[in-house]
Formats: structure tokens, sequence, C-alpha cells
């Protein structure tokens, strides 16, 4: 969208207008020093442990190469801790190898990483978090970096309707309840709004017994 409003090739004065003024502000609020750059490597991480997205075909080579150089000191961290003894130990890894299913390097974290990102990219369509499930055992510490950045939501928007949620119980004639009280009744209210959409009762309590 950036590259796209940069130069705008407009049939009149009030498009051309409306071009260059969206790019002036994707600049001030996705580029600008006041907000978070999408493209530092803090942002571009979360693409990097996306497996549909982490060969950044839309990112200049400079910021691919800060964005690796992240993910290797976060994932260096991870990977020179010894395994937990349940999450794997010697007799797992050769049941596993019978089957053919690889286990993640135990050389450097850039060679964990350099395996990663030669596995081919994910169809857009598919789920991460899927792939990750399949793959966590391969790439322990690296899936436990990923289970950490994709399960943030992109947007506050949820967040916000839990607030307005909570604003709606909360009134004048109910300003003395708990906090535990206020959490199960946003909660109640929520969940029971989504299991309409799909078509499903929610079920009280009373009625189960």
């Amino acid at each position: 969208m950036k590259n796209k409003t940069k130069n705008p090739e407009a049939n009149s004065e009030t498009t051309h207008n409306t071009s260059s003024k969206l790019h002036e502000l994707i600049n001030h609020y996705f580029f600008g020093k006041e907000f978070l750059n999408i493209l530092s490597p803090e942002s571009l991480i979360y693409c990097l442990l996306d497996p549909r997205f982490k060969n950044l075909p839309f990112v200049e080579e400079k910021s691919i190469r800060a964005a690796h150089q992240l993910l290797i000191e976060k994932h260096s961290t991870l990977h020179e801790k010894p395994l937990e003894e349940n999450e794997i130990n010697e007799q797992h890894q050769k049941v596993l190898n019978l089957y053919g299913i690889s286990i993640e390097p135990r050389g450097t974290a850039r060679t964990t990483l350099d395996a990663y990102f030669r596995e081919p990219p994910l169809d857009p369509m598919e789920s991460p978090f899927d792939w990750w499930k399949t793959k966590k055992i391969t790439y322990p510490a690296l899936a436990k970096l990923a289970q950490k950045y994709l399960a943030r939501p992109s947007t506050s928007v949820p967040c916000e309707r839990l607030w307005s949620e909570a604003g709606l119980i909360v009134n004048d004639l109910r300003s003395s309840l708990d906090p535990d009280s206020v959490s199960m009744l946003t909660f109640i209210e929520h969940n029971a709004r989504e299991l309409e959409k799909i078509g499903k009762p929610f079920i009280w309590l009373s009625e189960t017994q």
C-alpha cells in the first residue's frame, strides 16, 4: 500500500490528492518514530515465525538481515538450554527416529534456523498454528518462540470489545460487584454471544442438574 500510494497513477487531481494524503498517513502511523515501525526487526519477527510468510518477500534485504539476527539471538537463548526430561528423552528420540520423525538438530541455533527456513513455505490459506503443532518436536525451542509471538492478537479490537461488554455489566446499579464476579459475568456474556453465532445454545449449570 505504501508503494502504491507513493507515485499514484491518478486520473484526476482529487484522486492524486487522496493518494498523497493516504501515503502521508501510512508513513506517519506505520513508519513514524512515535509509532512501531512495521519493518523493524521487532515487528518482522512475527512474520519470520509464521511459516506462510517467513521468506519476507515484501521486505528489503537489509531489514530481512536485521530481523534474522534478532531471531537468532532470541532463539539462541532457548536453544542453549537443555530440554526438560519430560519433553524429550533419549528413548523417545529413538522411537521417533524409527518412524522417520526428525528431532531438532543439537548444533548451533543458526543451524536449526537454517533447517527451518529450508522448509517449504506454508500455503497462505493454511493455519500456522496447525503447522507448528506438527513441527514442535522438530524445532522445540523455535516452537516456543512461535507460541509466544503468534498468540498475540494483531489488533486491540477484541480487548476493546471486552471493555465495552464489561462497561455494560458494571453499571450504576452494579457498582459494588467484586472483580471475580465481573470477570465471570463478562466471560458468560461474551461467550454466550459467540455460541449464538455458531448455533450452539449456552447451557446453564442449573439446566444440567
